[in-house]
């Protein structure tokens, strides 16, 4: 995992248990793949070609960021009982993060499902 610093790092270990962490080693980014902070889902490594989204990486990413993403799934499964998203229920939560970036993963989720009807 990457992290912009110490402080998108500590927001991460509040939400993951850190005994999962096995080294705190610099990562070499892979040429081929863009990185996007586990924390906040910024862009924080462009590849050249990136063979994920085809050259076009996008600046933030709501699904890389690990407190967006649990705090999502956490009220989307209060609502629907699952943690499991249809193809289409994942287009549309996608297409509405794109269009308001940086939004907390619980505002997402309610925006997602008043959208749906759910």
């Amino acid at each position: 995992m990457s992290f912009c610093d110490i402080a998108c790092f500590n927001t991460y270990s509040y939400y993951r248990d850190m005994e999962e962490v096995n080294s705190g080693k610099k990562l070499k980014p892979n040429r081929a793949t863009c990185f996007h902070c586990a924390a906040c889902g910024r862009l924080i490594y462009e590849a050249v070609e990136c063979i994920m989204h085809d050259n076009a990486c996008p600046p933030w990413l709501w699904y890389a960021a690990t407190p967006t993403m649990e705090d999502f799934l956490d009220a989307w499964e209060e609502t629907t009982s699952s943690r499991t998203l249809r193809i289409e229920e994942w287009e549309t939560v996608d297409k509405i993060a794109r269009a308001n970036p940086l939004i907390s993963g619980t505002d997402l989720a309610v925006i997602t499902l008043n959208y749906l009807g759910l």
